[in-house]
């Protein structure tokens, strides 16, 4: 008999395939439906539908706890990497660009270190002069262009 998490985990799957890749979920309303405590829909997200699984988990505060999972599809280092510049959006949040280098070091696709100087690029000290909501989309355009270059390496 499968668990409250395997259903979860189904369930969500299910959400991915049917939407190509993309959903967006409310965590109580969710929590709602399969009969179980928000908590346990926090505890698959952060266990089975991580960067290294291949999936791109952004959560928004407030409200009803809404979930954005991104389903990345790792075949190739290029196609992932193409998929890492789609996932991070128009903006792009200090601690979702963390996920997504953690993602590109995971998968060998840069070093430990090319991590940290690129991390330094797009950090809150780095872009302190600009509004917040600025942040995220100077952010965003660095992150995009690092993947770029990274990108046009990878097919040279």
């Amino acid at each position: 008999m499968a668990g409250i998490s395997d259903n979860i985990e189904r369930l969500i799957r299910d959400m991915l395939e049917t939407n190509g890749g993309h959903v967006k979920i409310v965590r109580n309303e969710l929590a709602g439906r399969i009969n179980c405590v928000p908590s346990q829909i926090n505890y698959v997200l952060t266990t089975r539908f991580t960067p290294e699984q291949g999936y791109f988990v952004e959560s928004k505060r407030g409200g009803n706890g809404g979930i954005r999972i991104t389903k990345c599809r790792t075949g190739t280092g290029s196609e992932f990497i193409r998929n890492l510049i789609e996932a991070s959006g128009e903006r792009l949040s200090e601690s979702k660009a963390e996920m997504l280098m953690t993602a590109l070091v995971k998968n060998g696709l840069i070093s430990v270190g090319e991590s940290r100087l690129v991390r330094s690029s797009f950090s809150d000290k780095a872009l302190v002069r600009l509004d917040p909501m600025d942040r995220q989309v100077i952010r965003s355009n660095i992150f995009k262009q690092v993947l770029s270059c990274l990108l046009a390496e990878r097919e040279i």
